[in-house]
């Protein structure tokens, strides 16, 4: 059962895009844009002083803040109204702002990679993931491929994984953390249930 409903998963992961997985077992790639520093002149030497080596370097950054961020991330709802029975689809599209492909936790596959916050009509929230971990079984690491200015869209069937029975208004906020110690949240996506 629990494989018919990871293959469903999937199947609604591919379905709109084409996608490809690194399923390394191991810890996550780094990112293209970390594994090179370029130093290169900025400005030119004080009189009397050698110019400095314009070649790049292939040491690690110390400490350098990135300038902006590669990715771009967007959470949207399929259908704002979702009649009963009706499959509740929030869809995450990551596109790579980079030159070179980037690799980032698979929103689907790798477990704890989405957090969803529901906010349910009576008030209480809860909070679900979208490759729940079970117990005895070390969690799944997985990573999609982003390649350059493609946008990727993948699905999410919010019923599969909370009971939106009662009818009534809904929300929902996604954390994704697309990079260790950078998690992108989006803001509250409001739908209701007839």
């Amino acid at each position: 059962m629990r494989r018919a409903r990871e293959r469903a998963f999937f199947a609604l992961a591919v379905a709109t895009f084409p996608l490809a997985c690194d399923r390394s077992m191991g810890s996550t790639a780094p990112l293209p844009s970390e594994a090179r520093a370029l130093r290169v002149a900025s400005s030119p030497p004080p009189d009397g002083q050698a110019a400095p080596d314009p070649t790049p370097s292939t040491t690690m950054p110390q400490s350098t803040p990135p300038q902006s961020t590669p990715i771009d991330i967007r959470a949207d709802l399929r259908a704002a109204t979702i009649r009963h029975g009706e499959s509740a689809t929030l869809v995450l599209t990551l596109t790579n702002l980079t030159q070179s492909p980037l690799f980032v936790p698979h929103p689907i596959v790798a477990t704890g990679a989405v957090t969803l916050r529901v906010r349910l009509p009576s008030g209480e929230e809860r909070s679900v993931t979208s490759a729940a971990s079970f117990p005895g079984v070390p969690p799944r690491r997985a990573n999609a491929r982003l390649l350059p200015g493609t946008p990727q869209a993948f699905g999410i069937d919010l019923r599969a994984l909370v009971a939106l029975d009662p009818p009534g208004a809904y929300s929902v906020v996604v954390e994704y953390p697309w990079k260790p110690g950078e998690t992108w949240t989006s803001s509250p996506l409001a739908f209701v249930v007839r």
